[in-house]
């Protein structure tokens, strides 16, 4: 009504307009202030306004939340990522779903209701309570969520592409993990990335320390700096019975050392057992004095499929290095790597370099291993001075029972030099005590390189020379593209004008 007290109200039809795929509906909050929401994201200049926290502290948001999967715990400041990392760490949290409303920075005070607030208590373990921004950015930092492995069991925590930005953590005792999550079991961690600096004596990673019990890690974004032992990865150090994937590191990954035989450290994936690792990529360099994959370490038992290496890998310490642009050393059981592609170079001292996998060995003598690499490519430079390298695997080794190997519709592009040098394998070594099977088919290599397929042992099928300029025509890529579409699951090659064909 006007001042008059006439009665103008009137209604309004409007068609909602349509995004893709996306929800579209006006956002009214209490407050009366409007705008427009498409998904679950919230556009209109008072959206910092309708988004701040009322209650610092209470994921249930004053009890309208449960929890529960029509009614999830709600994250709207640092105040309330404190206090679930607690609530977590203290009691067990089953069958619970949590979303993050907004983007936070540990560095502004806007992602904070009170950053001078006490009430959280010695959170970086340094002897003092003091401010929590203080808290939060010294000593150790911020607490994982989920430090005891009983704790976090059946969660869901949706990220809704918020970033949680300048997340610190240093744990410098041994046995304490460094991540924002630390243990997960048969959770799912989603739609999230995270910028920060994130270092340990023991595992360390941008997302989880350890996945576990059919985990699922989606569409996650690492730009954290992380340094660790033993297991250290971009998103996951430690992944077993679980999977990751349409993820991606930007980050620097450092492995100082390992203590246990099976460690490494990978731009995604530090060591997956009993897991899969797909649509994942890795633009952040991956450095250190251990076992390096540019996607993933060590793998036991897994599959690799559409994942890419982007950025070169450069070891300068003369260590007991392996290293691979997929995968650093694959030791055990049945795996499978598909549709894959480095195009990172790799310089190395020493030791077993490969442009897709370092080293196929076992870790034991009644280990039975085999192997599938199907429709990859290597296109980065790899250089071992004094080592065993080549462009797809630099050493398929025995100290296992049965070791099948299988390279199928590949091909190497990438310059290969140094000691034991060549194009597809360097190194097939035979034993009495070990069954080896060595199987290559419709694979490629630079017969202009100087190098030759392999460089010692034997192997059943065939190898193809072509010339550089011969492999960047499109008659390569319907060569390539001929087994592809006799099999299923297997991505179609791309012609790259005055390129190499790319998945």
């Amino acid at each position: 009504a006007d001042e008059t007290g006439k009665d103008n109200s009137y209604t309004l039809e409007i068609e909602m307009p349509t995004y893709g795929n996306e929800k579209t509906e006006w956002y009214i909050d209490s407050k009366g202030e409007v705008a427009l929401k498409i998904g679950d994201i919230i556009y209109g200049k008072k959206t910092e306004e309708m988004e701040k926290d009322e209650t610092p502290g209470d994921i249930t948001d004053g009890g309208k939340q449960d929890g529960s999967e029509e009614k999830p715990y709600k994250i709207r400041s640092i105040e309330d990522l404190v206090a679930f990392s607690k609530e977590v760490n203290e009691k067990r949290m089953k069958n619970k779903y949590i979303e993050l409303e907004k983007s936070l920075d540990f560095e502004k005070e806007s992602s904070y209701v009170d950053s001078k607030s006490k009430e959280y208590g010695d959170i970086n373990n340094d002897g003092k309570i003091e401010e929590l921004k203080e808290e939060l950015l010294s000593g150790e930092g911020f607490t994982p969520i989920g430090n005891d492995s009983s704790k976090f069991v059946s969660c869901s925590f949706d990220g809704k592409n918020n970033t949680i930005s300048n997340l610190y953590i240093k744990k410098e005792e041994n046995q304490k993990r460094s991540a924002l999550f630390n243990y997960i079991n048969a959770s799912t961690i989603k739609n999230l990335e995270i910028t920060g600096d994130i270092s340990s004596n023991w595992m360390a990673a941008g997302i989880v320390v350890e996945a576990n019990n059919n985990s699922i890690i989606e569409n996650c974004t690492n730009n954290a700096n992380i340094t660790g032992v033993t297991m250290v990865g971009g998103i996951c150090a430690y992944l077993r019975n679980s999977h990751v994937k349409e993820c991606e590191n930007y980050s620097n990954i450092d492995i100082l050392r390992s203590e246990w035989h099976y460690g490494g450290a990978g731009g995604i994936v530090g060591n997956c057992r009993n897991g899969s690792i797909e649509n994942c990529v890795n633009n952040g360099k991956v450095s250190g004095n251990y076992i390096i994959g540019g996607i993933c370490g060590v793998l036991e038992e897994g599959n690799v499929n559409k994942c890419k290496n982007n950025v070169d890998i450069n070891i300068i310490e003369e260590q007991n290095i392996i290293v691979g642009g997929i995968i650093g050393w694959i030791r055990s059981s049945v795996n499978k790597i598909e549709n894959c592609g480095n195009e990172g170079n790799i310089n190395s001292i020493n030791q077993n370099v490969g442009g897709i996998v370092g080293q196929y060995a076992g870790a034991g003598w009644d280990s039975v291993l085999k192997l599938d690499i199907i429709n990859c490519c290597n296109l980065g430079n790899i250089n071992a001075d004094a080592g065993i390298v080549a462009g797809i695997i630099g050493i398929q080794g025995t100290t296992c029972e049965k070791n099948e190997l299988n390279i199928f519709n590949c091909y190497n592009a990438g310059k290969i030099t140094g000691n034991k040098k060549a194009e597809i394998i360097s190194t097939i070594l035979k034993s009495n005590n070990t069954e080896t099977i060595t199987n290559i088919e419709n694979t490629y290599y630079a017969i202009d390189s100087g190098n030759k397929e392999i460089y010692s042992g034997t192997y059943e099928g065939n190898v193809t020379g072509l010339t550089y300029n011969d492999m960047k025509l499109q008659s390569f890529v319907d060569r390539l593209n001929e087994y592809v579409e006799k099999n299923e699951n297997l991505v179609k090659w791309s012609y790259v004008s005055n390129g190499y064909p790319r998945l």
